[in-house]
């Protein structure tokens, strides 16, 4: 293969005189920041606070609960919290003292406990810290979830209930005991739903 001879163009170099001064670009500069930036945008005190702000007085106050007017809804809870109130006193359940009121027992009027509690009733309470007691022979540990149902007028989601087997079993019993038969539905429904889960 025949070679070409390409010509090489000399390149010139360009000398600098060591006296000539170097002008410093001014765009290589750092910028200065103004400290005006950094002033609050307003000196002048927030009109809407006041040292002198008067605090309303007692009679204000009685004006604006007479102007205030529930609910519905609103009046019938403290309708219940005044039966409640009113109707307070104790259980106590194998030494574990509970305290609840006759409103939320005879939310489940078939039960034992309503039976339990009524005038007639052969079940006499005592007196405890000057408030009447009863007392159950049972074991306390579950009746929190049974009070808590009977607060809930008798109403509970499967969620509010234990998620083992043996505390269900547990529960069902003193469900049993106490002859509260819709909770205790609720309680082997439970069951039922956990033990097909166990088999897939």
């Amino acid at each position: 293969m025949p070679s070409i001879d390409v010509p090489v163009t000399a390149i010139p170099i360009i000398t600098i005189p060591i006296d000539t001064p170097i002008v410093e670009s001014s765009s290589l500069e750092i910028p200065l920041i103004s400290t005006s930036l950094c002033l609050p945008i307003s000196t002048q005190p927030c009109e809407t606070y006041s040292q002198t702000q008067e605090i309303l007085s007692p009679s204000d106050l009685r004006q604006a609960a007479v102007l205030y007017t529930p609910t519905p809804v609103k009046m019938f809870k403290l309708e219940q919290m005044n039966k409640s109130q009113q109707s307070r006193f104790f259980i106590n359940v194998g030494g574990t003292r509970f305290e609840t009121s006759t409103f939320a027992i005879q939310s489940c009027p078939d039960s034992l406990l309503t039976e339990m509690i009524k005038e007639d009733s052969i079940v006499k309470p005592y007196l405890f810290d000057g408030r009447h007691t009863y007392f159950l022979d049972r074991d306390a540990k579950h009746f929190h979830l049974i009070l808590n149902y009977l607060r809930n007028q008798a109403k509970i989601h499967s969620d509010m209930l234990p998620r083992d087997v043996r505390c269900l079993r547990e529960l069902q019993v003193e469900c049993n005991h106490y002859e509260l038969r819709h909770l205790e539905l609720a309680v082997q429904k439970k069951i039922l739903d956990l033990q097909q889960l166990s088999l897939l």
